[in-house]
């Protein structure tokens, strides 16, 4: 019930430490529930604020260290709470990162509209990190396993292999 209450403020935050905050205080209240569809929704909060564009009250983009802390947080979480981390790495890098290299020298990624030349190096690297982790719990194939099995883990293989090459 708290939970849902709470997510409903998810429109109405001024700032992205406002966003961070709020993303923070539904993850408290997930860990005590056992209700598993608020991991979703937690990756949903989370994917929402890094797609929009954060604007202090003076008109301008948010930015400086304390952002880029905030933006590193909320990517984290966000691939966290995914159910598929892989597949969240490539919309990222595979889209959001051609965009910012086709966009003007102040712009943005129309997807992820966090994503500047200023905070790409926060995405890169919490990006390769969550890549990195997700590639060493992929299981290693065995010769017994069944041919679904097999096939199952080489996907997984192939799309971590295009993540890595595209970063």
């Amino acid at each position: 019930q708290s939970f849902h209450y709470l997510l409903n403020f998810r429109n109405s935050v001024p700032s992205c430490t406002s966003a961070h905050g709020l993303t923070q205080l539904l993850m408290v209240i997930a860990e005590k529930s056992s209700i598993q569809e608020y991991r979703g929704k937690i990756a949903s909060l989370a994917k929402g604020f890094l797609c929009q564009t954060w604007i202090q009250p003076t008109g301008e983009r948010e930015k400086g260290n304390r952002y880029n802390d905030m933006l590193q947080s909320l990517l984290c979480i966000y691939l966290e709470h995914t159910q598929d981390v892989l597949k969240a790495v490539e919309e990222i890098s595979g889209i959001a990162v051609p965009e910012l290299v086709n966009a003007g020298k102040d712009g943005n990624s129309s997807t992820f509209q966090t994503l500047t030349r200023q905070t790409f190096v926060v995405f890169f690297r919490v990006m390769m990190d969550k890549l990195e982790k997700t590639v060493r719990n992929i299981p290693i194939g065995k010769p017994s396993d069944f041919s679904e099995v097999q096939t199952e883990q080489l996907l997984l293989w192939n799309l971590a292999v295009r993540d890595f090459h595209i970063l």
